[in-house]
């Protein structure tokens, strides 16, 4: 009889272990899901800013190029 409790209450605590390591593991797949979203931003942020950097660069060029012009 005590052996059959002791194997139910076994039984409890195995299924709450269980959900508590699904739990972790689902929040763990959250984390690293938002760490790859915070990189894949990053990443946009460095294209955008090489893109703006190249327009800057391009018009200051086209500056340079039509002022040389208008002393024509």
């Amino acid at each position: 009889m005590a052996g059959m409790q002791l194997l139910e209450e076994l039984g409890k605590i195995l299924k709450r272990i269980d959900l508590q390591d699904k739990r972790l593991k689902r929040a763990g797949s959250k984390q690293e899901k938002k760490q790859g979203d915070l990189e894949q931003s990053r990443e946009d942020a460095r294209q955008e800013a090489g893109r703006l950097q190249m327009r800057i660069s391009n018009t200051s060029t086209l500056k340079s190029a039509l002022a040389s012009w208008s002393s024509f």
